[in-house]
């Protein structure tokens, strides 16, 4: 589908892999087999001589992005702390513990419960919790205790190599993303999210360290422990705590820390019980301020309680708070009907309101870019003119595809989305587009920027740069029972291909066109330095080749569904049955000439082959006019 060696056809030759509901090591399985069966391929590769212009190549970078292992998980982690306080029942904690990580596993991210071990894998965990415990006047933090707890847990996370997010083991989900876990917010610096409150916290594994030196810090030089000299005028307490360490730290420094998200209306993004009246949710609240959690604390729960918004079934007592937090979630779901519809693992709802609250709090859409205007639902392509390598562009390329994508902006507008053409200026905001650039021109001196198949890898970096997520087709894929009125993607965002491994139709959440977009084209630097041709579909074929797991596959696109009705030439009407069920038509140039050779496309003598955008018009028509019911019609166009 090359378009005669010339022309770049938007995303006419693709197999795309899509995860559904599986982790990194079962997702990429099948191509950690591959690579641990072609090490000394890949150390040939990456050492190899370039075969074009390209004098630098980046090894260190290519080995790091080949050692798949250390790709981001699909399921963010959220962490939480807990070590048994001395003398003190496991039995109420253990219960709020199996729901903190029920519910966020059932938003769709690995919950991992820290405990002193790894507070105690940090190198400084002896120096700090000595001091604290040597305290002659804070009492509250001897060696067990919850307060000591409270501030070994930031050590805990530090140590982890990975940063991310923790939580309270009382703090659960509500409007946060899948998306928003794995990109962090405010670029990766330390966020809290209930102002002073740890109950929710974000950044990157060198700001947790800075924030856990930050707050230790600020312990020691408000208290003074016995064999310290005092280094604050402040007088000592007889009682402090991480929290309280984290509120002076912050009336210090107001640069230490975030506190919400920058650019969102509310700074406090974590609430407590929320209802209007008892069992029901102020859903209007939840909205306008954007919460992404609740924070279901005793605290919480006692005003709760006080107030009349929270009541104690028969059986039960305000220490249940596994309970209540199982309640209110599922309240929430029912009757403010969240949407998450590019995350995965979440529940798709049918509130356009809840999404484009959910879109303005990821951290690529904080800036004001939402995924759609007037809740139409975005479906993108992708055209960039190709160029010769002294930089000339073909002659007739632009001519030839003006014509078509103005029948797919059409015939996609007719179907109720917004259609948008995305070009190398897209793929360009990646922030990876400069070290593949390097890393394919190096590979092979065909795969030059501003090549066809250089676009061919762009395009995904295109999409992925978006940041929302969402539907792409190649330009030469019109629109059938595509229902504009379903915002949420199928399978719940898992990257899937409905043409096969032809990427005529995709969808896939934001985290998923990013990973996609990485597997795709490393895999493909890799085989061209083996190989003189190597494309992204081809990638994609041998990918899922070796693990099914890594994409979804359907069959949801058909070509030219006509059927003959006689002898007569031109004899032919649309196979209504055929295109039951089926998403859209990809109109190929290898398509349109079977058709015709079969028959079963007649081209008008005022027409050539070449003249798709015709031939896209007229079977839409005819189409409607033989398939469609005006109400079939009308329910698709609302």
């Amino acid at each position: 589908m090359r378009s005669q060696g010339r022309f770049v056809w938007a995303f006419p030759l693709l197999a795309l892999f899509v995860y559904a509901s599986f982790t990194v090591d079962s997702n990429l399985s099948g191509v950690r087999r591959f690579l641990k069966g072609n090490e000394e391929k890949v150390q040939e590769a990456s050492s190899a001589e370039p075969k074009s212009n390209v004098t630098h190549h980046p090894r260190e970078q290519q080995a790091e992005r080949l050692q798949l292992g250390k790709t981001p998980p699909v399921r963010p982690i959220v962490y939480t702390f807990f070590e048994l306080k001395k003398n003190a029942d496991s039995k109420v904690h253990d219960a709020l513990i199996l729901v903190w990580k029920e519910l966020w596993s059932n938003a769709g991210w690995e919950p991992k419960v820290l405990t002193l071990l790894d507070a105690k894998k940090h190198p400084d965990y002896k120096h700090y919790s000595d001091i604290l415990v040597k305290s002659n006047t804070m009492g509250n933090v001897n060696e067990g205790t919850y307060d000591h707890l409270c501030f070994v847990r930031w050590l805990a996370m530090a140590a982890q190599s990975t940063g991310g997010w923790m939580s309270d083991y009382d703090t659960f989900p509500l409007g946060i993303s899948v998306n928003m876990g794995l990109h962090l917010p405010n670029n990766g610096e330390f966020t809290s999210y209930q102002r002073h409150v740890p109950a929710l916290m974000s950044g990157t594994q060198e700001e947790w360290e800075r924030m856990a030196h930050a707050v230790m810090e600020q312990a020691i030089t408000t208290v003074k422990p016995k064999d310290l000299p005092s280094t604050t005028e402040k007088p000592n307490s007889n009682f402090y705590s991480d929290m309280l360490a984290l509120l002076d730290a912050s009336f210090q420094d107001s640069s230490l820390l975030h506190y919400g998200i920058k650019g969102a209306k509310h700074n406090i993004a974590v609430s407590d019980y929320k209802y209007t009246e008892e069992e029901v949710v102020d859903c209007d609240f939840l909205e306008e301020t954007g919460v992404l959690a609740v924070h279901l604390s005793h605290a919480a729960t006692a005003r709760a309680l006080t107030r009349g918004k929270l009541r104690i079934p028969s059986g039960k007592s305000q220490h249940d708070r596994d309970y209540f937090a199982r309640v209110l979630t599922k309240q929430w779901k029912e009757q403010c009907k969240p949407n998450f519809d590019d995350e995965n693992g979440s529940t798709p709802g049918s509130n356009a309101k809840s999404n484009r609250r959910l879109a303005l709090f990821d951290p690529r859409t904080v800036e004001g870019k939402e995924p759609s205007r007037n809740d139409r639902p975005v479906i993108h392509t992708f055209f960039q003119p190709i160029k010769d390598t002294n930089g000339n562009e073909y002659a007739n390329t632009k001519i030839m595809h003006d014509d078509l994508i103005a029948a797919w902006k059409e015939l996609w507008s007719n179907a109720g989305y917004e259609p948008r053409v995305l070009t190398l200026d897209d793929a360009k905001k990646h922030p990876d587009y400069e070290k593949y650039n390097e890393l394919l021109s190096h590979a092979s001196d065909k795969v030059y920027e501003d090549s066809y198949d250089f676009m061919c890898f762009m395009r995904w970096f295109a999409m992925a740069a978006q940041g929302t997520g969402g539907w792409m087709s190649d330009y030469d894929t019109f629109p059938l029972n595509m229902d504009p009125n379903n915002l949420a993607l199928p399978n719940y965002g898992a990257f899937t291909s409905y043409q096969r491994h032809v990427p005529a139709l995709l969808s896939g959440s934001a985290t998923e066109w990013d990973r996609m977009a990485h597997t795709v084209t490393d895999f493909a630097v890799i085989k061209l330095h083996e190989k003189d041709f190597y494309s992204d579909m081809l990638a994609l074929s041998d990918l899922f080749s070796m693990d099914q797991n890594i994409y979804l596959q359907d069959e949801r696109v058909g070509e030219y569904p006509y059927k003959r009705i006689g002898d007569g030439v031109g004899e032919v009407k649309v196979d209504c049955k055929a295109t039951e069920g089926m998403l859209a038509v990809h109109l190929a140039h290898s398509s349109t000439n079977k058709a015709i050779a079969s028959g079963t496309l007649v081209v008008p003598e005022s027409k050539t082959k070449f003249d798709r955008h015709y031939f896209a018009r007229i079977f839409t028509q005819s189409w409607k006019r033989e398939c469609f019911s005006e109400e079939q019609e009308k329910h698709l166009r609302q």
